[in-house]
């Protein structure tokens, strides 16, 4: 692929070929951000999932689309327990001067639907991901986007497809793995301690494909340099998005019915090395539409599972 610049101040390359000797379940830590592999896993049942992962999945070049109209921010209102946009679980680290450097889940791919009786043309959606958020506006995603139309002559006509964004740029469509309603899919992000660097790794663990890349922040000539983004949470969430950079409640997206979705194999670790982190300590958070009535709900399972269920609720 080489690099792909998006609007916005990103660009997005490849990573180098590994030698055709080259053991991912054998290589250190900086080797396997080299070659754009996913960080190791503290955790040893995470760890083992990794390890099935690099045995079996297929990598593949990456390629890209730039999507420009959709972008996903914390609302001011997480920190009560409800948003207008957002339900899932985020943590961070026990101590307020580390950072975090990695974050992995898997999940599967709803299959959705739209509201009865809803209005011919009216697109629904559900974006499910993973991400590193900074303070303030900066955020670190990918995930998959599910998306279900009311068309004439035909109930619902759906389509899904894997993302990658660093806001404030527009979200990518990763054109070169596909995802499907009932595929099981893996997605790690990782960043460097100063956070002017990014790298993903997406698999479907279905079709047993997966790809990675980097990305960048860019400056214009003469600029000052791109803001860092610090890690300061680890993030699982459901989201319905808006076309509006910054929304009011009205002007979010119709948030699809997509049944539940639960993250499992929910994984993060710092800056400073501490121990492994998890959800024994997240905040979770409900979405709820402009009436206050919860259309998407959180609950923590266990430690490295986190469940998200659609409320039977829509605007």
């Amino acid at each position: 692929m080489g690099s792909f610049d998006i609007p916005g101040g990103v660009r997005i390359q490849s990573f180098p070929a590994a030698p055709p000797d080259f053991d991912p379940l054998k290589a250190d830590d900086n080797t396997l951000v080299k070659y754009g592999y996913p960080h190791r896993p503290q955790d040893p049942q995470v760890r083992r999932l990794w390890e099935w992962v690099l045995n079996r999945v297929t990598y593949v070049q990456p390629t890209f689309e730039v999507v420009d109209v959709i972008r996903r921010r914390r609302s001011d209102t997480f920190n009560s327990g409800n948003t207008n946009n957002w339900s899932g679980a985020s943590v961070a680290p026990a101590d307020s001067s580390d950072s975090v450097t990695n974050v992995m889940g898997v999940w599967t791919v709803p299959t959705s639907s739209s509201q009865p009786g809803g209005l011919l043309g009216t697109t629904y959606y559900c974006s499910s991901w993973v991400g590193i958020e900074g303070k303030g506006q900066g955020l670190f995603q990918a995930g998959v986007e599910a998306q279900v139309t009311i068309e004439p002559g035909n109930p619902e006509s759906s389509y899904s497809y894997a993302w990658i964004e660093w806001l404030p740029a527009p979200e990518v469509m990763l054109t070169s793995v596909s995802v499907s309603p009932g595929d099981s899919v893996l997605c790690a992000l990782g960043v460097d301690p100063g956070a002017t660097f990014g790298s993903y790794w997406f698999a479907n663990l279905t079709s047993q494909r997966g790809t990675s890349a980097y990305f960048t922040p860019t400056s214009p000539p003469g600029s000052p340099p791109p803001p860092a983004l610090t890690g300061q949470y680890a993030d699982w969430i459901v989201e319905r998005p808006s076309s509006v950079e910054f929304p009011t409640c009205a002007e979010y997206d119709p948030l699809a019915d997509y049944g539940s979705i639960t993250f499992t194999s929910c994984s993060a670790t710092t800056a400073n090395n501490k121990p492994h982190v998890d959800l024994s300590t997240a905040a979770t958070v409900n979405m709820i539409n402009c009436s206050g009535a919860t259309m998407s709900s959180a609950q923590i399972v266990d430690p490295s599972s986190l469940l998200c269920q659609f409320q039977g609720v829509y605007d």
